[in-house]
């Protein structure tokens, strides 16, 4: 336990740092989560906003209000894929953005426990750290209520030893995978609920409404049935915020595959 004049004078700088987003990206608030279905594009969202945070470099027009230090934990992919993803993608920012973001990629399992002193030493000056996927954080089974409850709290307790925000990318299991998610059912899907519950924030990620089939004029086609899905068209939702007046807000994105970046529809 700590003495009340001791937590009032962390609680009084905690209230004195600056949003980096506002209402999104708040220290002090707890962790993010960037949820979403396997392959939907959770890395690709969560390296670019590492590269905006890093340069200070708006975010899918949302503002970054300051230039901050990141660090990266990635437990999948290759050197060579990873390696491929920061060269396309650092073209795109400017030239201190690599310098200022810190990475590992190591291989799975990362369990995290009460005793994560090495983690807090690793990324020592970073005010926002990524964890890419979550899933190997947790001991036992990721989906499991207990599991995930357990996790949740030592990742609080974490956030607020290291003073830093945590950004986690939790992959979901859709039971019909043609069946699309929206944010409304965030709260009940296994491997995203119980971690939902106790973020600040949480964006999901998830596939584009299909439209209708169109044809030229005497095609036989037109308006009959619906058109194939893009896989590069995705949908962004913020299913929760401590802004409680930016909840169910959503943007239409577009993958830029030649400089690997998620890109406004209708900016």
């Amino acid at each position: 336990m700590e003495t009340v004049a001791s937590w009032q004078k962390r609680r009084q700088f905690e209230l004195t740092q600056e949003d980096i987003i506002d209402g999104l990206l708040c220290p002090g608030a707890g962790y993010v989560v960037v949820a979403g279905r396997t392959g939907i594009g959770k890395s690709v969202f969560t390296m670019q906003l590492a590269f905006s945070l890093a340069t200070g470099t708006d975010f899918l027009g949302m503002i970054i209000k300051r230039k901050v230090n990141v660090g990266m934990f990635l437990f999948e992919g290759s050197s060579d894929k990873v390696d491929d993803r920061f060269t396309k993608m650092s073209k795109s920012f400017s030239s201190d953005a690599r310098q200022n973001i810190r990475f590992e990629l190591r291989k799975p399992p990362f369990h995290i426990n009460k005793n994560f002193s090495n983690i807090i030493k690793q990324v020592e000056g970073c005010e926002v750290v990524i964890f890419d996927p979550g899933k190997y954080m947790v001991f036992g089974d990721y989906i499991s209520v207990r599991d995930a409850n357990k996790f949740a709290e030592i990742l609080l307790d974490l956030a607020e030893i290291g003073n830093f925000i945590p950004i986690i990318c939790w992959q979901i299991r859709k039971p019909n995978n043609n069946s699309l998610i929206y944010p409304g059912d965030i709260s009940e899907i296994k491997g995203a609920a119980d971690y939902v519950e106790s973020s600040a924030t949480t964006f999901l990620l998830e596939k584009a409404r299909r439209g209708h089939r169109s044809g030229g004029p005497g095609s036989g086609t037109e308006g009959r049935g619906f058109a194939p899905t893009d896989p590069d068209k995705v949908t962004l939702y913020l299913c929760k915020a401590r802004d409680s007046e930016r909840e169910n807000w959503s943007l239409e994105l577009q993958l830029n595959r030649e400089k690997l970046l998620f890109e406004p529809l209708n900016p």
